[in-house]
């Protein structure tokens, strides 16, 4: 019986193993179908947005054919009107052919006016994630495999089910490897050169440009050398759109920033004053030609050099080494030391295939359009030269000698009165009420009481008004050109805005679909586990099973056996104790190793129904008009450097209203008269509002452009003016001492990195270090040990230091006062004062010699030593600036300027100066916003002036009588200096 039973269990496990297998089978299956649809979700909603995006750039497409299609005929009639009006000025025509001709020129006006609609309106298109939607999908799963503990075999027939669910969710990361381009070394180093010719190469061109004629009045240069431009028109060295950019509507709007490389190279070489290279503007001058129009010569030798490995894009390192050092040469040479480290930077930078691309593409357009030009005038040359071998009469096109020939019938027509008894009188009046040609007798009968001119006047009159209609016409063809380049412009940028949305929609799904193939991968792993693990536990309680049956079975065939025979007492003694050991055996435990499980793949129906019933994102086209759109200043268009002036942007729509977009890019760029661009962050959004706030960090003349969803806000870049700060208050200096009066304050300097502050009084032969706090009030941190005679000048050292110029010898001090050491340099004969510039190095007057000398920061090293050339007076005080040094001559009236080789540069506010002139200058410092103040001890002033010389203002003040020395605060968040006054014996803080 119980080998029967252990059949029938071995039967069972078996049954059930199979049952589970079929079980995992299905939820393989079931996850697989999940995830399946889960997909196709997706991917409906992929092709959807395609779809839709598919609609918006045809629409774009037929939109932008209409208008260009529209543009170009609107050009093509006004400029076949302006030929007709051309060749009717040229012949002699009389005054009412003129002023047919401009009444047709001014009915096309009118027409081309009457049908100007906009129909490309370009769109800002975007795919809008929605990331809930995202981090919902990824942070949970769309179900989950059950496996039960319920044992069958133990539960009773009414008990319920009770299931614990045991599974891995993982976690799934949503970044998408990006694709990369790959390129090999010798493109990369033709797209490098490429860069540096049409970028760097551009810039150094537009600073040499600028340099001849300042941005200020580039618009009356222009205008002054029109004549000359006109002819470069003709000639077709200058196209329409460059000539767009020369006279634009607003003419003090004109800017070099906006000429290409192509129209500066034409204005250096016509309207400069620059001599033709010796070798020739086309050709490679020789080495030992650097100047200034040699290297220009040189900038397009080198183009065209490096053009002529564009067919196969690339070059060499060994040639790219000299194009590079050559170039760089070059360019430094024409823009400056400045460009060095630029250069530099990109010939090891990485190199984006995107910006390969577009500078190779700049560089083959340069180059054709200077061909195009030649094409272009060696054609007009042959002409020439044909219509000088030839006597006869050039022959116009078909349309234009049809029109000649009207006119010259009206002109035969015309010359004789058609009044009767008036036939034999010429037509040589006008009648300017009437607006007719008359004679003589006309003018003394119907028209006596008319005002009347000679018909050569009225000619003349007709002529002038139709020059100056056609001027207008051709500009107004200039302007559809630029429109017509504008608007595709503005198409190709909304086609690469549906290329990135379709990117994105594409990004966004497969994003979520590898997030699901990872699911289904690690549902399947799971399931592959569970079935691994049943078939190892079946095979083992399969084979225990079988081994129980085996060895009962040989015990039961044993007893059988013995039965059979007659055998002895002791035989079944020894038969019995095998029953017995078999009896024990049976009621020994089987061992149950095999447990059959029972399990599911449970879906998510809440995950399914949230992700179904929605979308991971949306197309979002934006209904902004940026040509509508405002820029609006909080007050006036002025402001002040170091406080806050704030740009408000409001977004409109097509119809005027006021609008706010989810995908709208809104970019303010401020660009300083330096030519810094500063990109300004919003501060925040009210609806329709975007608020910005700039901190100008220097006076002068800024630009403000505004770029909406990549189109510039109409008449931007606007100008802001910011005037210098103001400095608006001042009080004495105070500590926290009650005994701590000045005798007489000599010098005064403070630490850029920690504000302290250090004040020389002269009487009590003292310095005294302080730290500042809130409110003006300053706390003595202690003074030097010993007693100084004569000290005359004080600076913080980069360490924190405090060197004195004590009696011509230096002494250095801890920050608390105490003596540490006294520098002996043996280039020094009497050194007077002492300043350090940022690098640590020491700028010390020496008066012994009347030189300015630069030590190393150790004070043992001269580095360089020079002095005014053509003055005998000895310096008083000397910084170091942006790689000038400025002095002050109290004797000489001024302050002389030296580069940083201490060559002589130029005077600020010496005797010839209109404004800001000096009397006694002595303390020198450049504020937060890079001005030069000037202490004027004998016109009790501070003058303030530019690095270049420009004054700007002064300061007078009663707390001022002899304005000797000044400390500059780093801070440019609080702006403030500080004035010793020995007369006054005070220290005037100023912020």
């Amino acid at each position: 019986m119980q080998i029967v039973e252990l059949e029938m269990q071995i039967q069972e496990t078996t049954k059930l193993f199979r049952i589970i297998k079929e079980k995992i089978t299905a939820t393989r299956n079931n996850v697989r179908t999940t995830v399946k649809e889960l997909i196709r979700v997706l991917k409906e909603h992929e092709n959807l947005m395609m779809t839709e995006l598919d609609i918006i750039e045809k629409r774009q497409e037929n939109d932008h054919s209409i208008q260009h299609e529209h543009l170009q005929m609107s050009v093509k009639e006004l400029e076949s009107a302006v030929q007709n009006c051309e060749m009717t000025m040229e012949r002699k025509i009389d005054v009412e052919a003129l002023q047919t001709q401009m009444n047709e020129i001014e009915k096309s006006r009118r027409a081309l006016k009457a049908n100007q609609n906009d129909f490309y309106k370009p769109s800002h298109v975007g795919y809008l994630r929605d990331e809930k939607y995202i981090q919902d999908f990824s942070g949970a799963t769309p179900g989950v495999i059950l496996v039960s503990k319920t044992d069958p075999s133990s539960s009773l027939v009414s008990a319920s089910l009770s299931v614990e669910t045991s599974f891995f969710c993982p976690r799934f990361s949503m970044a998408s490897a990006a694709a990369t381009g790959s390129s090999t070394k010798e493109t990369t180093n033709y797209a490098r050169l490429c860069r540096l010719l049409v970028d760097i190469g551009t810039q150094a061109l537009r600073d040499t440009f600028d340099t001849i004629h300042p941005p200020a009045n580039l618009h009356t240069i222009l205008t002054a050398n029109k004549t000359t431009l006109q002819s470069l028109r003709t000639r077709k060295v200058i196209n329409a759109t460059q000539w767009g950019m020369l006279f634009p509507a607003i003419p003090t709007s004109v800017s070099s920033a906006h000429f290409d490389i192509t129209l500066l190279m034409a204005l250096l070489r016509n309207i400069c004053g620059l001599p033709s290279p010796a070798a020739g503007w086309d050709t490679l001058s020789a080495a030992t030609d650097v100047s200034r129009e040699a290297d220009i010569a040189r900038v397009k030798y080198y183009r065209n050099s490096v053009y002529g490995h564009a067919e196969c894009a690339s070059v060499d390192d060994a040639l790219f080494n000299i194009y590079w050092g050559d170039i760089r040469d070059t360019l430094v040479r024409l823009g400056g030391e400045k460009y060095r480290a630029d250069i530099d930077n990109l010939k090891t930078e990485c190199m984006d295939p995107e910006v390969e691309k577009h500078c190779k593409e700049l560089l083959s357009q340069w180059k054709k359009d200077e061909e195009n030009v030649k094409d272009k005038l060696d054609e007009l040359i042959k002409k020439m030269d044909d219509l000088k071998t030839s006597n006869l009469p050039l022959k116009k096109e078909s349309a234009i000698e049809g029109e000649s020939t009207v006119l010259e019938g009206m002109l035969e027509n015309f010359a004789m009165c058609r009044e009767k008894g008036h036939e034999t009188e010429p037509l040589d009046r006008y009648c300017n009420n009437c607006k007719v040609s008359i004679c003589d007798r006309c003018g003394e009968t119907r028209h006596t009481h008319h005002t009347k001119v000679s018909i050569q006047q009225a000619t003349e009159a007709e002529k002038l008004m139709l020059e100056e209609t056609v001027e207008q016409v051709k500009m107004q063809v200039v302007e559809l050109e630029m429109q017509m380049k504008t608007t595709t412009e503005l198409f190709t940028i909304s086609k690469e805005k549906i290329a990135k949305a379709r990117k994105n929609v594409w990004t966004t799904v497969e994003e979520l679909i590898r997030v699901l193939k990872e699911h289904e991968r690690t549902m399947l792993t799971e399931l592959d586990v569970i079935e691994k693990a049943q078939q190892r536990d079946h095979s083992t309680q399969f084979e225990l099973l079988q081994a129980s049956v085996n060895e009962f079975k040989s015990s039961v065939k044993n007893c059988e056996e013995v039965l059979r025979k007659n055998v002895s007492v002791e035989t079944l003694q020894a038969q019995q104790a095998e029953i017995e050991r078999c009896k024990g055996v049976l009621k020994a435990p089987i061992k149950e190793i095999y447990k059959p499980c029972h399990l599911r793949y449970q879906t998510n129906n809440e995950y399914r129904k949230t992700l179904t019933g929605s979308a991971p994102g949306k197309v979002l086209v934006s209904k902004t008009d940026p040509l509508r759109s405002l820029l609006e200043w909080k007050g006036s268009r002025k402001a002040e450097a170091g406080e806050i002036k704030n740009i408000d942007i409001i977004t409109i729509n097509s119809d005027g209203e006021k609008c706010f977009q989810e995908i709208d890019e809104i970019k303010v760029r401020v660009q300083s008269p330096t030519g810094m661009n500063i990109d300004l962050k919003s501060l925040y959004r009210s609806r329709w509002r975007y608020s910005y706030a700039f901190i100008p960090s220097c006076d002068g003349e800024h630009e403000v452009t505004v770029v909406v969803n990549d189109q510039p806000l109409p008449g931007t870049p606007r100008r802001l003016l910011v005037a210098p700060y103001q400095y608006p208050f001042a009080f004495k200096f105070r500590t926290c001492r009650k005994f701590s009066q000045f005798k007489e304050p000599c010098a005064v300097a403070m630490d850029n990195k920690t504000e302290n502050l250090v004040i020389v009084d002269r009487k009590k032969k003292k310095v005294r270090i302080f730290k500042s706090s809130i409110h003006g009030n300053f706390k003595e941190l202690g003074q030097s040990e010993a007693v100084l005679k004569d000290p005359s000048s004080v600076a913080f050292t980069q360490s924190g230091s405090v060197m004195v110029i004590s009696a011509g010898s230096m002494i250095c001090f801890t920050a608390s006062g105490k003596f540490i050491a006294q520098i002996n340099n043996k280039h020094l004969k009497v050194p007077f004062s002492l300043t350090i510039a940022r690098d640590g190095r020491m700028v010390v007057c020496d008066s012994g010699d009347k030189s300015v000398k630069v030590l190393s920061p150790d004070g043992k090293e001269l580095l360089q030593s020079f002095s005014a050339p053509d003055c005998d007076d000895y310096p008083w005080e000397a910084i170091c600036h942006q790689d000038k040094f400025f002095v002050s001559y109290p004797a000489a009236r001024c302050v002389k300027t030296f580069n940083k080789d201490g060559s002589f540069l130029f005077d600020i506010g010496n005797e010839s100066a209109r404004e800001g002139q000096l009397s006694e200058p002595h303390g020198l410092g450049v504020d937060a916003f890079g001005n030069l103040i000037v202490c004027d001890s004998e016109n009790k002033t501070l003058n303030f002036f530019k690095l270049e010389g420009k004054f700007l203002k002064g300061i007078r003040n009663n707390l001022l009588e002899c304005p000797w020395s000044i400390a500059v605060s780093p801070n440019t968040q609080l702006p403030s200096f500080l004035i010793a006054d020995p007369v006054k014996k005070s220290v005037i803080l100023f912020w």
